[in-house]
């Protein structure tokens, strides 16, 4: 990150170069907007700098007193307490917007004045982080993650071989959640089957991403609204949301239908007799769980990518990719005692034994997921700004394979499993 950030109009780049070469040979590291190129990240790359910079020289020229741009970063370079305004020659106190015209404003053509402010402002201490108010917006953001990631990898332990550490953890987070879910319940003495408590727990965790996103984004937006570019893909007081939910509303029933089709005319053409003998029960799990979602994750992936600005759409495909993926694994255990009653039927199955255990088995959990699953998503993509919800839902992918990866190298090396060993119970 460099010592001094530069606010300039795009007409007065020939200023900004004699100043910036002025000021590196002076030797601080100066950061202006020279080799960005243009795409999503350009505002991002600007705050980034704006923020991280300990001085910040805007340029007010004629051009540059009319810039939206050049306000914003002056106002938080204000609001930072690091802003050293300089001017042209030509341009009075008065066509300065406020509360910048206010402000001892140096002339721009005046190095050696610019040189002692700069001298003065990096003389400065550096101010230190508010450490609550960073807390208050990133916790809600990491108990969403880790508590998701637990949640996502509990329900992975039916295709898992499990260590004594996650045995302990899987066994004592399902008693735990269920606990939890179970009392909220009871206050409105309502009683819900155990399969929901998985289902609550992931999307509570995943509410909190999105709350924490929504905290973190609204207060860049308060201090630098031009600034910000990170917005929801699905803004809540817009036509293509209204139509984006009637379309999800109208196309669960006919999505669900599709799915259960798919699901029913497939069966029977595999020989599951040839399956059961070359596949262990963990990856028939898996292919069942794939066979169900994935005309149901298509239709919403159709909808909410041609609902968004184009912009958005690869970002939005990423996230309903990643959700989807987390949603089948929430409905995994609900499929177990299927492909365990598969595995244990005789190896010539015939499609009316296949039928008969897709519909005692696996049909209403698949419900009441397709039921849930596609509103929690577009309410995730109204609340949250797109590409941060993506890189949070990224994190809690990559906690997912961690804690895997430690279980598995837990079978394999004793110092791991010593360090990750339970507590014991008195």
């Amino acid at each position: 990150m460099a010592d001094i950030f530069i606010s300039y109009s795009m007409p007065d780049r020939g200023k900004v170069v004699m100043l910036a070469a002025y000021l590196e040979s002076e030797g601080w590291s100066v950061w202006w907007d020279n080799k960005l190129a243009a795409g999503d990240a350009f505002r991002d790359d600007i705050a980034r700098e704006l923020n991280a910079a300990r001085a910040v020289i805007v340029i007010w020229t004629q051009t540059s007193v009319r810039s939206d741009f050049v306000r914003a970063e002056a106002g938080r370079a204000k609001a930072d307490g690091k802003l050293i305004p300089v001017k042209e020659r030509e341009v009075a106190y008065s066509d300065i917007p406020l509360p910048f015209g206010e402000m001892h404003t140096e002339d721009i053509a005046n190095y050696e004045l610019v040189r002692a402010a700069v001298l003065t402002q990096l003389a400065k201490p550096a101010p230190q982080p508010k450490m609550l108010q960073t807390l208050r917006y990133q916790a809600l953001t990491w108990i969403g993650i880790v508590g998701g990631a637990v949640t996502l990898f509990t329900n992975l332990s039916g295709i898992l071989n499990l260590a004594d550490w996650a045995s302990w953890l899987v066994t004592h987070w399902h008693e735990w959640t269920a606990a939890f879910w179970q009392w909220c319940f009871s206050l409105i003495n309502v009683r819900i089957p155990q399969f929901w408590t998985g289902i609550l727990s992931f999307v509570s965790f995943g509410t909190m991403i999105a709350i924490s996103q929504r905290m973190i984004a609204a207060r860049a937006q308060k201090r630098a609204p031009n600034l910000t570019q990170d917005i929801p893909a699905l803004p809540l007081r817009s036509l293509r949301t209204l139509i984006a939910g009637l379309i999800l509303f109208f196309a669960s029933l006919p999505g669900l239908i599709i799915a259960v089709l798919v699901s029913l005319l497939v069966l029977p053409l595999i020989d599951l007799g040839w399956l059961l003998e070359i596949w262990p029960k963990d990856l028939l799990l898996v292919f069942f769980v794939s066979l169900f979602l994935a005309p149901w994750m298509f239709i919403n992936l159709l909808v909410l990518v041609f609902a968004v600005p184009v912009g958005h759409r690869i970002k939005v495909a990423f996230v309903v990719f990643l959700s989807s993926l987390f949603f089948g694994i929430i409905w995994m255990p609900s499929l177990t005692p299927f492909a365990t009653t598969l595995t244990t039927l005789p190896r010539e199955l015939t499609p009316e034994q296949v039928v008969h255990e897709l519909q005692e088995q696996g049909i209403m959990a698949w419900i009441q997921i397709c039921g849930l699953y596609p509103w929690v998503i577009q309410g995730m993509l109204i609340a949250a700004p797109i590409r941060s919800l993506s890189q949070r839902l990224s994190f809690l992918a990559l906690g997912v394979l961690l804690l895997v990866a430690l279980n598995q190298l837990s079978h394999y090396a004793p110092d791991i499993r010593e360090w990750l060993k339970p507590p014991v119970s008195s």
